[in-house]
């Protein structure tokens, strides 16, 4: 299931060589005069503005030619050779999902083998928590070990 839904979006790269004969030129050719220039320029540098707009389809196309090592240049013409064209995407997926998997086992074993953190609870006379370094007192175990963290992410971007 996990697998089928990580290869879900690359599922776009089995049928766009059926749609090299929708070229790029024909699309843009209703538009005018500079929204063709930015709109081939775009398209050629693979980049947009930042935010959150939506993404065309040749951006996702791009992205996803790049994610399975292929040349957004070349692809045309090797999706004309559909026996060829088929055995790339395969195997560029198959990379794909096994560095996928790999860098997904790293982050975890990483995570696992973090030791847990042990906090110094320091109560003042009332019983109530505070922070040894900036007397801040708090109601909670939980905000004390969050305060906690925060001096630690502080001290370490200072050291």
């Amino acid at each position: 299931m996990n697998q089928q839904r990580a290869l879900r979006p690359f599922s776009q790269l089995n049928w766009s060589y059926s749609t090299i004969n929708l070229r790029i030129n024909q699309m843009v050719c209703e538009m005018e005069g500079n929204e063709v220039q930015d709109t081939e320029l775009q398209l050629a540098s693979g980049k947009r503005k930042p935010g959150g707009q939506y993404l065309r389809y040749g951006d996702v196309l791009k992205r996803h030619l790049t994610a399975i090592s292929m040349s957004s240049e070349s692809w045309e013409e090797l999706s004309t050779k559909r026996t060829e064209w088929r055995t790339a995407v395969k195997t560029g997926l198959e990379n794909f999902e096994s560095t996928r998997l790999e860098e997904l086992d790293s982050k975890r074993q990483h995570r696992k083998t973090r030791p847990k953190p042990s906090y110094d609870y320091t109560y003042d006379s009332n019983g109530n928590l505070y922070c040894a370094s900036c007397d801040r007192t708090f109601k909670s175990k939980f905000g004390f070990a969050s305060h906690a963290r925060a001096h630690a992410r502080r001290d370490q971007v200072m050291s």
